[in-house]
């Protein structure tokens, strides 16, 4: 499994950047009080996590190759984004619960400021546009430079699969 990626050190640089994210975030959720709302939370983020390795996977990631570009700060943005992406389609079902889970979600992994900017980034880009996910795009090119119209196409139905995914789930 992905031995070329393990010789060129991006698993290496993944595990030592990726999953300490991961755990982080995992901690900080699983650590509020029981409720509905955090259940939602850690199935949104386990659906992140797959995002993540639709991405980075070493064996088939859209831009496995690319991994070292991110460094710790860019893989909580990651995170983050995907999450509140999801959080964000969850308006077309509670406006209101959406609204509770952002504020949970934001306060829990305590990065206030940088979540609140993700956020104002997807509603805004919600309200201008039907094409958030233009928006994920868009951030995972500022780390890797321009994508090409096949990475970008599979990036654009791997979300298309975690957002019909997390509407599966609730």
């Amino acid at each position: 499994m992905g031995l070329f990626a393990a010789l060129k050190g991006d698993i290496l640089h993944f595990n030592k950047n990726a999953v300490p994210v991961l755990n982080d975030i995992f901690a900080k959720l699983n650590s509020l009080d029981e409720s509905e709302e955090k259940e939602y939370l850690l199935k949104m983020l386990v659906i992140s996590n797959t995002g993540i390795d639709m991405l980075f996977h070493p064996d088939t990631g859209i831009i496995k190759g690319e991994v070292k570009k991110f460094d710790k700060d860019a893989f909580y943005v990651l995170y983050e984004m995907i999450t509140l992406f999801l959080i964000s389609h969850f308006k077309n079902v509670s406006l209101e619960r959406a609204e509770k889970l952002k504020e949970l979600f934001i306060n829990a992994v305590n990065r206030v400021e940088e979540c609140n900017a993700l956020w104002n980034e997807v509603d805004e880009f919600t309200k201008s546009s039907n094409k958030m996910i233009d928006r994920v795009v868009q951030k995972v090119s500022s780390y890797t430079g321009e994508l090409g119209e096949d990475k970008k196409s599979a990036l654009i139905s791997a979300f298309r699969g975690l957002v019909v995914t997390f509407i599966e789930s609730i």
